[in-house]
């Protein structure tokens, strides 16, 4: 199995005011349809706000906006230049100190006889120092690694992950979590966070070819 778990987008400000996105404005602006917020799940407090809608979650507390895609597949960039850049246009004051991307990637497998070799293999080199502390057949491991992309820090770390599925077999595979930075100038916030999104379809098949030229010793497929 190999899919994109999650994607969001958070924008980081110095002091968000939660209260402004009230069922009302959202409506009103156009971000969300009149119906569309699901009532079970909404929350609209003066410090914290939660708009749960079928396509997407948007998150408000003073320090961050958290805007996730409810079905991250690709093809999602439209949604995010239309109703998260639509919000911070809306609110140009907001002292906004940075943006970013985070998509996180699972890869799995039922076969769990190899996989700790497999791993030690990508991960630590026969000849590295930590190596030989690593020997026993419950080690498990993983790795850092960051580079400029697309105007952003890309930041990429990966994590082995085990469970069980709903059949009660167990699996084991590796949790990649990209994330992509792009701290802002306070005088030109709003237009380099529109920017920044208008990139996010190339973030996403970004992290999308670094993940599976990492999982192919999987040789599992896509799960869509």
């Amino acid at each position: 199995m190999r899919r994109l778990d999650s994607a969001t987008v958070v924008v980081l400000a110095t002091n968000f005011n939660p209260s402004v996105l009230n069922e009302y404005w959202l409506v009103t602006k156009g971000i969300v349809s009149e119906g569309a917020i699901n009532a079970e799940e909404r929350v609209f407090l003066p410090q914290m706000v939660k708009v749960p809608t079928e396509e997407f979650k948007i998150f408000v507390v003073p320090d961050r906006l958290q805007f996730t895609i409810a079905e991250p597949a690709a093809g999602s960039a439209k949604m995010v230049k239309e109703k998260l850049g639509a919000v911070i246009e809306l609110l140009p004051h907001t002292p906004y100190r940075a943006v970013g991307f985070n998509f996180n990637w699972v890869a799995a497998t039922q076969d769990i006889g190899g996989f700790q070799a497999t791993t030690k293999s990508m991960f630590v080199k026969e000849d590295s120092p930590l190596s030989s502390h690593f020997t026993e057949s419950d080690a498990r491991f993983g790795a850092y690694l960051s580079k400029d992309a697309l105007g952003f820090r890309m930041r990429l770390d990966i994590k082995p992950i085990r469970g069980e599925n709903p059949d009660g077999g167990l699996f084991e595979g590796l949790l990649y979590s990209f994330n992509f930075n792009k701290d802002l100038d306070a005088q030109t916030a709003v237009p380099d966070i529109i920017e920044a999104l208008a990139h996010w379809e190339e973030a996403r098949e970004i992290s999308e070819k670094v993940f599976q030229d990492g999982t192919r010793w999987l040789g599992v497929d896509d799960d869509n």
